[in-house]
């Protein structure tokens, strides 16, 4: 898997609105950290290491350290600003710095180990083409235990088209709130554009806004279950959550 291939749309824009990336997933994080526990905690307690693909600010870590105590995580976060708010939260927790490992780099850079138990696909499979996903999920199969899972979610819509734009997220923090809206456009059949405000305002007026672009490429959990199948894994959907997000298993 080359790195043009895989990440050919990655954002650079984690600099300037890294310190809106908590408040902008935190709602979707309550919501959806039941669902993907109750499927962690079907791993065995002796399973391999847990991969965390796209960290971010580490909150999926947490959530894996919690529901499975004693499982060495793997933290994958090639953005150094994301890493800075991981290794905050990894610092604040004897037991993260014990169990966490954090690699620097792309998901196809890294030499996975054997033995799998479980990894988490959150938030980034959208800046993966095709051909991508496909040698990911080849090396996924050849590494994954037999009795291992993976956690994979998408975006609200599975093809390009006209989203209006839309507040995702309001946080008051002291005497400020925190704003971040979201619109969409189709760049082709396939690609996304979307284009994301921040803002910090108080109760009369807007003391800070920007805007970024980045582009993502639109499917659904159908195609995702497709590409999977031809690697030997099964497909379940968990209706929990309100961005779609499927759980990969070896067919029996």
């Amino acid at each position: 898997m080359t790195s043009s291939q895989a990440n050919r749309v990655v954002p650079e824009s984690f600099v300037q609105s890294a310190e809106f990336y908590d408040i902008m997933c935190e709602e979707e994080w309550n919501l959806r950290r039941e669902a993907i526990a109750s499927e962690l905690i079907t791993i065995s307690g002796n399973a391999g290491p847990v991969i965390d693909i796209g960290s971010g600010t580490g909150r999926g870590v947490e959530l894996i350290a919690k529901t499975l105590p004693t499982a060495n995580i793997i933290a994958v976060e090639p953005s150094s600003i994301m890493r800075a708010g991981l290794m905050s939260r990894i610092m604040a927790s004897k037991d993260l710095r014990e169990r966490v490992s954090v690699f620097p780099c792309r998901m196809q850079e890294l030499d996975m180990p054997d033995n799998l138990s479980a990894v988490l696909l959150i938030g980034c499979i959208g800046f993966m083409d095709k051909s991508a996903r496909r040698q990911m999920w080849r090396a996924l199969s050849e590494k994954l235990d037999a009795n291992g899972l993976i956690i994979v979610d998408v975006m609200m819509i599975d093809k390009a088209q006209s989203v209006s734009n839309r507040q995702v997220a309001c946080v008051q923090i002291g005497r400020y709130f925190y704003e971040v809206w979201m619109e969409g456009f189709p760049v082709d059949e396939n690609t996304e554009r979307w284009t994301v405000t921040y803002l910090v305002r108080d109760e009369c007026t807007v003391l800070s806004s920007f805007k970024l672009s980045y582009g993502w490429l639109a499917f659904g959990l159908k195609q995702i279950e497709s590409e999977a199948s031809e690697m030997g894994f099964s497909f379940t959907h968990l209706s929990q959550t309100s961005l779609p997000i499927g759980v990969l298993r070896f067919s029996r």
